[in-house]
């Protein structure tokens, strides 16, 4: 049985961290981009649903990473989503939103099929261990992106 690796548990869970202060931003820009742009609330809806729609790939990409290894998308995507969602305030137009908001719900989905299987990986017969530490990385994000953009 493979031993608990937290250097790397740490590394993916900082990654984590850093990963998910981006999609954060997204609930306190809505109501600044709403008036930017004139959107009625039907359209902020469809905003944050573009962003959400590529989860329903989600077993599409677990299928291509249980055949190819995608460790180069959990170096990648933290910079995808951080440029995608940091775009949203200089974007020219709505249409531009949802691209960058469709990208960045891509980006997401990238990050968190490979992570959680990489860390039971790493956790040896301390899976709930290694998952508290990543999970941890997750929900302080989640705070500490809103409070960013206040």
């Amino acid at each position: 049985m493979r031993k608990f690796d937290k250097k790397k548990i740490l590394t993916i869970s900082v990654a984590h961290l850093f990963h998910d202060i981006y999609p954060a931003f997204f609930a306190p820009m809505l109501p600044l981009l709403m008036t930017k742009f004139g959107l009625t609330l039907s359209d902020a809806g469809i905003l944050d649903a573009t962003r959400r729609v590529p989860s329903m790939l989600m077993p599409v990409v677990g299928y291509i990473a249980d055949k190819k290894s995608m460790k180069y998308m959990l170096i990648l995507t933290p910079g995808v989503t951080a440029v995608t969602m940091s775009l949203l305030g200089v974007a020219p137009s709505y249409f531009i939103l949802i691209v960058l908001l469709f990208l960045a719900g891509l980006s997401t989905v990238c990050f968190h099929i490979p992570s959680p299987v990489l860390i039971k990986f790493l956790s040896g017969d301390q899976v709930g261990k290694g998952m508290s530490y990543y999970m941890t990385g997750g929900a302080v994000a989640a705070t500490i992106g809103t409070l960013l953009t206040s």
